[in-house]
């Protein structure tokens, strides 16, 4: 269950109109305010009765994740063929090639690796796409003279070639694999590269954007720039699955861009993949036999897209070429049948476990729907989510899709790496402890989770440190919530390699004078980054104060976001976001205040009735 909760920001001044409807900025004071619709400024009333806030004595714990050494380069694979859809009964045999026991150790560095750029397009690719209907061109041959003596000689002309209609061309961009697969989506952090980059190649592959959902897309204003850079029908549908489809049509309003199909039945855990592959159904009989390098992407009510959609499309569609994107768990998570039982075959004795929110080409969707009624009984035969039985935890949807379009594969073993027809960030490592394959959604969860030195746990180091973003604690079993964002946190998922964030709550807040929408807006949807309106770089509250117990307290301000850090208290600290003279704060202990700048700057007024005084010190 997911508790949003959220600060209430009083400003000092004269009452707003009684009714003020929608949501923008205005001068008040001097200073540029925000308002929304449903919201009113009212004097702040100083509760003298309530308790001041005491320095909270709270020590951070060092943080768990530490830098890796980039692995070792791999030679990329030559781009795959387009897989051919087989018969249920067909298995696809990897090839699989076993390691020795120990692997080479990789040298430790001093300074943290530098991001590799995105790989071009190859300058060989044609300025054009082919056409499938244009007939092949059939080279010119010139005849040797030929020197002809009594009585002549016969010559037989050479036969006529005819004219057939070309077979659709497949043309990837970059080898399948460009990445290093050992560090999940390609090495450290990634820098963001525009899709120009690339000679300005424009794929006519299209992105189907698949949302499983229960009753509404959270932030669906946020959705709604996003796709006002795609051609609706061209290079983009966007389709959602509803556990309640009545509510949907309520609380759903773009209904031109977000398509809602029939709802099927579906299970929490037990059956999701049947409205997933519902959803695949309907992608497809809107787009008829499409191109080899469609992409179909799974999202949840709670992700937001964290680069230009233009940037998507490419990725997914040209740089990807025809393969899917699986996120996959470290092996430790993976599932094991029970070894006492010999009628269990070899291959169906370890099931892969993999992030739900894959990205299948348009083979293996087709795939998918083919085999729809197999594998389902995954949960049973590795007995999921039974205590005291094999440990195995996990859901139908995190084991179906790889199972069932790469079936009858041996991975006992956990020194093996198998190169597997169309799985982008290969080759698999049966025994990575890390996350492998690609993974294009963030999310926060804990290291058995999410390993310990990968892009994942990277971005959740810079989000956990950053003072103007909120996230709830992760667990074994929930993945983290976003709760508040910042303009730090949106620049560093737009530089990150995720194309996708989750799990953002619904009307999440922004660390500064705007909404959140607006800040998509400007800092990962414009090409380049735009300055936000309005924007306050530093906080004139900024400096050291002095509590009601005449403990000295530090207090940051920057772009939007606010730290307290009590001096000498051992770590106690408050983190927030400001606007204007107002700001609002977290504690460690989990006390939320608010306080505004009074007195020219030299006293801060607490919600509670507690006055601090600046210090002498600078400012």
């Amino acid at each position: 269950m997911q508790i949003s909760q959220a600060v209430l920001l009083l400003a000092f001044g004269a009452a707003a109109p009684a009714a003020v409807k929608g949501e923008g900025h205005g001068l008040r004071g001097g200073r540029l305010q925000h308002w929304r619709q449903g919201q009113e400024w009212t004097q702040l009333t100083l509760d003298a009765d309530a308790p001041p806030p005491l320095p909270f004595t709270h020590v951070i714990p060092p943080s768990p994740y530490l830098p890796v050494a980039p692995a070792a380069p791999i030679t990329p694979a030559a781009p795959i063929t387009p897989v051919t859809p087989t018969t249920p009964d067909t298995a696809v045999t990897p090839q699989a090639v076993v390691l020795p026991a120990q692997q080479p150790v990789v040298p430790a560095v001093t300074a943290p690796p530098q991001a590799p750029a995105l790989p071009a397009v190859p300058a060989a690719l044609p300025a054009a796409w082919p056409s499938t209907t244009a007939a092949p061109v059939v080279p010119a041959v010139t005849a040797a003279p030929v020197a002809v003596a009594a009585p002549p000689v016969a010559v037989t002309a050479a036969p006529v070639v005819p004219t057939v209609t070309a077979a659709p061309v497949a043309v990837t961009a970059a080898p399948v694999n460009p990445y290093n697969p050992f560090d999940v989506s390609g090495g450290a952090t990634d820098p963001y590269v525009a899709p120009t980059a690339a000679g300005g190649l424009v794929s006519p592959s299209k992105v189907f954007f698949l949302f499983m959902v229960y009753e509404k897309i959270n932030n669906e204003e946020i959705w709604n720039r996003f796709f006002q850079s795609g051609i609706q029908g061209v290079n983009y549908r966007a389709f959602v699955h509803c556990k309640s489809q009545a509510q949907c049509n309520e609380n759903i309003r773009s209904k031109h861009v977000f398509e809602i199909i029939p709802s099927v039945e579906t299970a929490y855990c037990a059956d999701l993949v049947s409205g997933m592959n519902a959803l695949i159904q309907a992608a497809f009989a809107s787009s008829g036999t499409g191109g080899p390098n469609d992409k179909f992407v799974f999202l949840s009510d709670s992700t937001l897209p964290v680069k230009p959609f233009n940037f998507v499309h490419q990725r997914l569609t040209v740089q990807a070429g025809d393969g899917s994107d699986f996120c996959i768990f470290p092996r430790s998570q993976w599932a094991t049948a029970d070894s006492i039982d010999i009628n269990v075959p070899a291959t169906s004795q370890v099931a892969v476990k993999h992030h739900q929110w894959v990205v299948l080409s348009r083979a293996h969707a087709q795939m998918a729907l083919e085999r729809t009624q197999q594998s389902r009984d995954i949960m049973q035969r590795y007995k999921l989510n039974q205590p005291g039985a094999l440990a195995n935890t996990g859901c139908l949807d995190e084991f179906w899709h790889f199972t069932s379009l790469f079936p009858g594969l041996d991975l006992r073993s956990t020194s093996t790496y198998l190169s597997l027809p169309g799985f982008n960030g290969g080759p698999l490592n049966t025994g990575d402890m890390e996350l492998g394959g690609q993974c294009d959604t963030y999310l926060h969860w804990t290291p058995r989770n999410s390993g310990n030195a990968n892009n994942m746990t990277r971005l959740s180091q810079e989000l956990m440190n950053d003072p103007g973003t909120d996230m709830t604690p992760a667990d074994e079993l929930r993945p983290s919530s976003i709760k508040r964002l910042s303009k730090n946190a949106l620049t560093s998922m737009r530089n990150s390699y995720f194309l996708f964030a989750r799990k953002v709550e619904e009307d999440c807040p922004f660390s500064g004078c705007v909404s959140l929408d607006e800040a998509f807006d400007s800092l990962v949807f414009a090409d380049p980054p735009r300055e936000l309106l309005g924007a306050e770089p530093t906080w004139e509250g900024q400096g050291e104060w002095l509590d009601n117990r005449q403990a000295r307290v530090t207090l940051t301000g920057v772009d939007g976001a606010v730290r307290l850090t009590w001096i000498g208290s051992g770590g106690t600290a408050a983190k927030g976001s400001y606007c204007g003279d107002r700001i609002s704060v977290e504690f460690s202990n989990g006390f939320k205040a608010s306080a505004i700048l009074t007195g020219g700057g030299s006293k801060l007024l607490w919600s509670n009735g507690v006055a601090w005084d600046r210090t002498a010190g600078p400012r």
